[in-house]
C-alpha cells in the first residue's frame, strides 16, 4: 500500500473477516472469536494503526463475559450501572414496551468492545428495553460486498433468525444497517427477512427519527470535534444531505444530536462528506487510491485543529485511526455513541 500502509496485512485482515462471516452461521460465537484472535490480533498494530486489545477478558470471547451481565438487565430500572450520571432524557416514540434487538456488527464485537456497551448504556439511559442476542455474528457485508452473495446466505439467514422476534433492530454502524435494510438479497423475500430488513435502524437515526431525543442531561464532552459521516449514512440511510444536493436545504441528523452534548465543540472541516478511502474491501482492490484518500481525509481534520474525529461508523474510524497513527498527529477517533453515552469508556 502507498505511503508506508502495509497493503498485505490489510489484505489478509479483509481475508479473516469474509472467512469469519461465511462461518459464522456453522461456528459458535467462540470459535469465531478465538478464529479472529489467532489471525488477526497479531497483525493488529499494523491493522487499523494500532488497536486497542481488551484486556478484562473472561473465557474465550468478551461478549460472553461483558454483555451477557448487560444484556440480562432488559432495560431494568434498578440495575443502573455504576458509572451511569442520573438524569432525565426528553424523548418521545419508542418506550419500554418495544423490545429492541441490539445489533454489534462482527468487527465492533471483535475489535471496539466500548463501542457496543456504549450504545447499549445510552440506548438504556433514554430508557429503552434492550435485548442483546448472544448468538449472533455477521451481517454477512464482507462477503456480498465482495461480489461473493452465496457465499453470504447462510450468514444472513443466521442474522435473520437472531432478530426476527424483535419489533425493532438497533445497531452502532450506518454500512452495516445499510446491508441488512437494503442489500440482504442473498435469501428469499420471506416474511421474517422482510420484518427484519425494515425493522433495523442505525443508531443516529434511530434516537433522531424514533426517539426524537430532546436533551441529554449526562453527556459532556469538552473537545474540539470533526464529524465523519460515512459514505453508507449519508446517501444508504439519509444522515445528511449530500454535497451534490446542495439546492436542497441542509440537515445532519448527527450534528443535532451532537448539538446536545455540553462542551463540544463542532468544528467545520473543507469538504464535509468526502469520503473516507476505506469501502470495505475497496481499500484491498484500489489500496493505493484508499490510502490517498485517507490521508487527504485525515488532514482536513488536522488542518482545523480537530481533537477528536467521531463518526457513526467505526470502520471509517479504524481506516482514519491507521493514518493518525502512522503520521503520529495529535488526534484521535471516538464513535458517537460514545459521546452522547457521556465520553469514551
Amino acid at each position: 500500500m502507498s505511503d508506508g500502509v502495509v497493503g498485505t496485512d490489510r489484505l489478509y485482515f479483509c481475508e479473516v473477516l469474509w472467512v469469519c462471516g461465511s462461518l459464522a452461521s456453522r461456528l459458535s460465537v467462540d470459535a469465531v472469536v478465538a478464529l479472529v484472535r489467532a489471525n488477526v490480533y497479531p497483525l493488529y498494530p499494523l491493522v487499523g494503526g494500532g488497536i486497542e486489545r481488551t484486556r478484562d477478558l473472561d473465557g474465550f470471547s468478551w461478549t460472553a463475559a461483558s454483555f451477557m451481565k448487560l444484556s440480562d438487565r432488559r432495560g431494568r430500572e434498578d440495575t443502573q450501572m455504576a458509572n451511569e450520571t442520573v438524569g432525565t432524557a426528553s424523548l418521545t416514540g419508542t418506550r419500554k414496551d418495544t423490545r429492541i434487538g441490539l445489533f454489534i456488527p462482527c468487527y465492533i464485537d471483535a475489535f471496539f468492545p466500548q463501542v457496543g456497551i456504549a450504545t447499549l448504556e445510552l440506548l438504556e439511559k433514554l430508557g429503552c428495553s434492550v435485548e442483546y442476542p448472544l448468538e449472533q455474528t455477521c451481517c454477512g457485508q464482507p462477503m456480498a460486498n465482495s461480489g461473493f452473495q452465496e457465499d453470504s446466505a447462510a450468514t444472513e439467514a443466521h442474522f435473520v433468525e437472531c432478530f426476527k422476534d424483535f419489533e425493532i433492530v438497533v445497531g452502532p454502524s450506518g454500512s452495516c444497517v445499510h446491508h441488512v435494510r437494503v442489500h440482504l438479497d442473498a435469501l428469499d423475500e420471506a416474511p421474517a427477512v422482510r420484518k427484519v430488513r425494515e425493522s433495523t435502524r442505525e443508531l443516529v437515526e434511530f434516537l433522531h427519527d424514533k426517539l426524537k431525543v430532546a436533551e441529554l442531561p449526562w453527556a459532556e464532552f469538552r473537545h474540539k470535534v470533526g464529524l465523519h459521516d460515512s459514505c453508507s449514512a449519508i446517501r444508504g440511510l439519509g444522515h445528511a444531505r449530500p454535497s451534490e444536493l446542495g439546492y436542497e436545504p441542509y440537515f445532519s441528523k448527527t450534528r443535532e444530536l451532537l448539538k446536545k452534548v455540553r462542551g463540544l465543540e463542532l468544528i467545520e472541516i473543507d469538504r464535509r462528506d468526502e469520503c473516507c478511502g476505506f469501502g470495505g474491501s475497496f481499500c484491498v482492490t484500489d489500496e493505493a487510491v484508499s490510502a490517498k484518500m485517507g490521508y487527504d481525509r485525515v488532514n482536513d481534520f488536522y488542518r482545523h485543529g480537530v481533537e477528536y474525529i467521531a463518526s457513526a461508523d467505526m470502520s471509517c474510524l479504524l481506516h482514519m485511526k491507521g493514518v493518525i497513527d502512522r503520521l503520529k498527529l495529535p488526534m484521535k477517533v471516538v464513535h458517537v455513541a460514545q459521546i452522547l453515552n457521556g465520553g469514551p469508556l
